[in-house]
């Protein structure tokens, strides 16, 4: 029991962790930090976040929503690549909250070859994600969530879908030290980029 204690303080204490799965990963884009003030910190918001972007960061965060709220960007990316992401989240009561999401993200047009490498023409190519989010308080210090999630990517005239889970856990250890930990892009049809996010905030 001891031990099993000390495992989990050590996740949680140590900011940022991330263990990817081996395997190709096969929608970085989903690694696009999302929201000006998640982006500016560095993408370290899992223990931040109790807002409309909860369902991609946190989805434990919902359930310390306190109001409704909406969250969009846009990103004019490297080259002619554009990003854009709208969310939603809502408190259904005290305690309970309902995220959605929605990513889509498009990449500049490239050059189609054959076989023997003869360009045949420009293609296309679009990815977009779709979430679904929970969250639950506990007690007025823990909270639970969960998101499921559906990318789907096509390349040409080619497509293809996969589906994923995100299990998170945000704790209010004192009044200015926050604690989380997000299982992200687990499980699922296909297991697009599994990994452990942990991260503890001070306040000042």
């Amino acid at each position: 029991m001891k031990a099993g204690s000390l495992l989990f303080a050590v996740i949680l204490l140590s900011p940022s962790c991330v263990w990817p799965f081996t395997g190709i990963e096969s929608a970085s884009f989903l690694d696009i930090p999302v929201g000006a003030r998640p982006a500016a910190l560095g993408s370290a918001y899992s223990a931040l976040g109790r807002d409309a972007f909860s369902s991609s960061w946190n989805p434990a965060g919902l359930g310390f929503l306190d109001s409704t709220q909406l969250g969009s960007m846009h990103l004019a990316y490297l080259e002619s690549m554009a990003y854009e992401y709208v969310a939603a989240a809502h408190p259904i009561r005290p305690g309970y909250g309902l995220g959605a999401a929605f990513q889509y993200f498009r990449p500049d047009d490239f050059d189609a070859t054959d076989l023997s490498g003869n360009r045949l023409g420009s293609d296309s190519a679009s990815f977009s994600g779709y979430t679904l989010a929970y969250g639950q308080a506990l007690n007025p210090r823990l909270s639970l969530g969960l998101a499921g999630k559906l990318v789907k990517a096509r390349i040409s005239d080619a497509s293809s879908s996969g589906r994923s889970l995100d299990l998170g856990i945000y704790y209010r250890a004192a009044a200015r030290l926050t604690l989380a930990v997000v299982g992200a892009n687990l499980a699922g049809k296909a297991r697009l980029l599994g990994l452990l996010r942990s991260e503890w905030v001070k306040t000042m």
